[in-house]
């Protein structure tokens, strides 16, 4: 933004050609690096069977799920019996399901998750060089770019867990889309107002985290350029006004419905959704730039940063990892171009993540140096509060990206007048740059990505008509981290409902809570969770007793029990289900059932 666009000379054929060949070629990256895992595999999760890549493959069944029987696809009655919860306040994807409905409805929510997870990378790459073809003459400085972004420490460091900080292409295409109506006018103010404000309301549909990420990032960009600008600021507001009303009534019509839902909907929890508290570990280190992270291939181990991360104590994101050679080449570019508007603008949107990335307090080497840093006012900002400070290194990899590919770009195609660059022949010159970025890109290179076997019961596949359609039940184990009760749902199609999940919902006192177990006492809610083993028989037999109430009461149709997550607990957890309901369970592929709990449990 501001200066330095370049329109390309290929042909329109030849131009497609090219995008095509390179998304598929960062199509088949994607999938060597989940490799021998296929894309459309439904039986692995990548990282774990767990957690995070559980409760996005239940997004990815729950949105057409909703479409297909008439249910709020932002608010779901399936998980947190009784009461639900709002899904617009959770990572729940809904643009990024619809894509994947086809896949879903022939394959699973499983498979769909590892094709979006391997089609997200390349299509991340393929939108970067597209948009980079607009600012740079040479192709391959485009791929440069493109390939540094589409692997960038930060998407490989979520590849693992988290899709909808994978799925980038929206985020190069609101920054041409804000050059274009902002900077460098290029079609009428309400024409570019609406397209930046459609695209941006595609993107808080994949993603607000996202969405609110690059517009900090490309506030930056336009605050610096118009500090530096001042003349041009006056000629600029009536046509960023106008574009600002068609780009909110665009954002409006298409993700109006999922913003109330987010600001005000039901079971919105008060205050932040993230909690505070997790800015102390999800932020980055002031050596997180030089010192490499297991996802490294070639990282020494003597140079690994503990636990993954530098903050001591807590495995944190890893995303900010440059590599020594990267930063050289980052600082010879802005230095040998200061003065191009382009390289200022990109620079400084940079530091600005970087020093944002380092969250509210400041530490080196997992050590504190500060206790107040400059994220610190943001805990105050609405919905920029919810933004994890060790994400926002995002705008650090997308501007080193383009930096690179302006600096490759003023060595291949320098013309043959510019003495910022040496006086070698053209294929000279090529080869010459295509070293260099290798050299810096090789300590970037990333470690494959395991992924584990997803073993699900037949209960939920083919003998899920067993269970009653829309059943009340309680399963073990209880919500996150394990999430086997979304699992359950997700591949046997919604068939039922059950209490507890990992989602945000409000908790005691109205503030977020993501693991809620409501309306279970805490001992029983303990004992599902596979806290407690080894009661004494009085307490055993209270136990069973307070679950009896408890079906009774919250009208409980199914009780399940996974035998093979911590056995003892899952031990007591069926003797005391038997006990409770006066009934032995039926085994059905691993899983302790009780398929009809009567209504009447009385003594």
């Amino acid at each position: 933004m501001g200066g330095g666009r370049q329109m390309s000379s290929l042909t329109p054929g030849r131009q497609t050609r090219d995008a095509a060949l390179i998304g598929c070629g960062f199509l088949v990256l994607a999938c060597l690096l989940y490799w021998p895992v296929q894309p459309l595999d439904a039986h692995h999760l990548v990282f774990c069977v767990c957690s995070d890549p559980v409760q996005e493959s239940w997004f990815l069944r729950w949105v057409p799920f909703a479409a297909g029987h008439g249910h709020d696809p932002f608010f779901t009655s399936y998980v947190h019996v009784p009461y639900g919860a709002n899904l617009a306040v959770n990572t729940s994807m809904p643009l990024l399901a619809l894509l994947g409905w086809p896949v879903t409805a022939m394959l699973g929510p499983i498979a769909t998750y590892n094709l979006l997870l391997r089609v997200g990378i390349a299509l991340s790459g393929l939108a970067m060089y597209l948009v980079m073809r607009r600012y740079v003459r040479s192709r391959g400085a485009a791929f440069a770019a493109a390939l540094l972004f589409a692997f960038s420490p930060f998407i490989i460091g979520h590849a693992d867990g988290h899709l909808f900080l994978v799925f980038l292409p929206l985020v190069p295409v609101l920054v041409a889309l804000a050059d274009d109506w902002l900077v460098t006018p290029k079609r009428s103010a309400v024409v570019c107002g609406a397209l930046f404000g459609a695209t941006a309301a595609l993107q808080f549909l994949i993603s607000p985290e996202v969405l609110m990420m690059t517009g900090l990032g490309i506030a930056v960009a336009i605050g610096y350029l118009a500090a530096t600008h001042v003349h041009r600021v006056r000629h600029q507001l009536r046509r960023a006004a106008v574009g600002a009303v068609s780009a909110v009534s665009a954002f409006l019509a298409i993700a109006g419905y999922s913003t109330y839902e987010l600001l005000a909907g039901p079971l919105r929890p008060a205050g932040p959704i993230h909690p505070l508290r997790d800015w102390s570990y999800f932020h980055a280190d002031l050596l997180s730039l030089v010192l490499p992270t297991r996802n490294v291939l070639l990282a020494p181990k003597a140079l690994l940063a503990p636990d993954n991360s530098l903050v001591v104590g807590h495995g944190a994101e890893p995303g900010m990892y440059l590599g020594v050679p990267l930063l050289l080449a980052i600082v010879i570019i802005v230095v040998r171009l200061r003065r191009h508007p382009l390289v200022q603008v990109l620079a400084v949107t940079a530091a600005v993540g970087f020093l944002l990335a380092l969250g509210p307090r400041l530490t080196v080497d997992g050590h504190t140096a500060l206790t107040a840093f400059v994220y610190r006012p943001l805990e105050s900002v609405p919905l920029l509060q919810d933004v994890e400070p060790d994400r926002l290194s995002l705008l650090v990899a997308f501007s080193i990206a383009f930096l690179v590919a302006i600096g490759v770009d003023s060595v291949v195609a320098a013309a043959p007048s510019d003495q910022r660059v040496p006086r070698l022949p053209g294929m000279a010159r090529s080869a010459l740059t295509l070293a260099v970025v290798l050299a810096v890109a090789l300590p970037l290179l990333p470690r494959g990505l395991a992924s584990r076997p997803v073993h699900v019961s037949q209960l939920f596949t083919r003998d899920r008509s067993l269970i009653p359609d829309g059943a009340r039940t309680l399963a073990y184990p209880l919500g996150a981290p394990a999430n086997r009760g979304l699992l359950w749902q997700a591949v046997g199609a919604m068939r039922f409902r059950i209490f507890g999940g990992e989602m945000y919902v409000p908790g005691p006192g109205g503030k977020t809570d993501l693991s809620s177990t409501a309306p279970l006492p805490p001992d029983l809610a303990a004992v599902f969770a596979g806290r407690i083993f080894a009661p004494g028989p009085a307490r055993t037999t209270a136990l069973a007793e307070e679950l009896r109430s408890f079906c009774r009461e919250w009208h409980v149709q199914v009780v399940l029990v996974d035998s093979s997550f911590k056995p003892s607990g899952a031990r007591l957890a069926t003797q005391l289900v038997a006990a409770a309901l006066a009934a032995p369970p039926t085994t059905v592929g691993g899983i302790q059932a009780w398929l009809d709990v009567p209504a009447d449990l009385s003594r």
